[in-house]
């Protein structure tokens, strides 16, 4: 499997590095919506009983798991007091992992919440830079 370094990754996303542009104007690019998806297996962690807390805009935090026994991409979500709420889905975290492994940042945050079923939504933002 090959490896993606910063500039094949930017080349990916179309967003090419031009040579002598400062710092500064690198670290001002927005952020680059990779995905929008649900939080997979809330009924097995903290999501019931935090769901009712949760808003849109809410942040969260995502940590890579790559000792997991179930899939080696697995990517942890959790509320601002370090609660699991579940994990990226597997079909949807692949590409995302290999960022964060590649040592890109990452911002997620609540999209919606449907407190009775526990559906958490979300998106995931990389922040260029």
């Amino acid at each position: 499997m090959a490896t993606l370094n910063r500039r094949s990754l930017l080349a990916l996303f179309g967003i090419a590095t031009v040579a002598g542009r400062a710092s500064a104007a690198r670290s001002a690019r927005p952020p680059v919506v990779l995905l929008r998806t649900h939080v997979n297996g809330e009924a097995y962690y903290e999501a019931a009983e935090i769901a009712s807390t949760l808003r849109a805009g809410t942040p969260l935090t995502l940590r890579r798991e790559p000792d997991n026994a179930y899939d080696r991409r697995a990517i942890e979500v959790l509320d601002a007091a370090g609660r699991k709420l579940g994990y990226v889905p597997r079909s949807d975290n692949p590409a995302v992992a290999r960022m964060m492994d590649a040592g890109e940042r990452m911002r997620a945050s609540v999209t919606d919440v449907r407190v009775l079923t526990c559906d958490i939504r979300m998106v995931v933002e990389w922040l260029p830079g």
